[in-house]
C-alpha cells in the first residue's frame, strides 16, 4: 500500500514472492552474524504477556468482577454492570448465603 495515496502498489510480485521489488521483495534478510543478532536483539517482546503477567492480570479481573457482584448483591451499588465477558472462575453472587461462602472462601489458607 502506498502511503501517499492509500492505494495497493500495481507492480506485479517478484518470482516466488508476495511483494514488488520496490515495496521489500528484493530483500534477503540479514546476511553477517552481526545483523541477526541486531534482528534477534530487535524482536524481543517486552514481557507484558508473559504467563504470570497473564495469571496476575486474570486474578485481579475476577476480584474486581466478584467485589462488583458483592456490592450488588448487598445494594451498595445500583446501576448497569461492567460488560463483557467474566472472568474464568467468577462466581455470581446473589444471596448473603453466596456472600458469606465466597468470604470464607478467600479467608481459607492457600
Amino acid at each position: 500500500m502506498s502511503r501517499q495515496s492509500k492505494n495497493q502498489c500495481l507492480k506485479p510480485a517478484l518470482r516466488g514472492k508476495n511483494v514488488c521489488g520496490h515495496h521489500g521483495g528484493k530483500s534477503t534478510g540479514p546476511r553477517t552474524e552481526d545483523g541477526k543478532k541486531r534482528s534477534r536483539e530487535a524482536h524481543i517482546k517486552s514481557g507484558l504477556y508473559t504467563k504470570e503477567s497473564r495469571l496476575k492480570q486474570s486474578s485481579t479481573s475476577l476480584s474486581l468482577a466478584q467485589y462488583e457482584s458483592i456490592g450488588f448483591a448487598l445494594g451498595l451499588m445500583n446501576g448497569s454492570r461492567t460488560r463483557g465477558r467474566k472472568p474464568y472462575g467468577f462466581k455470581n453472587i446473589t444471596t448473603i448465603e453466596d456472600f458469606k461462602k465466597a468470604i470464607t472462601l478467600e479467608d481459607a489458607p492457600s
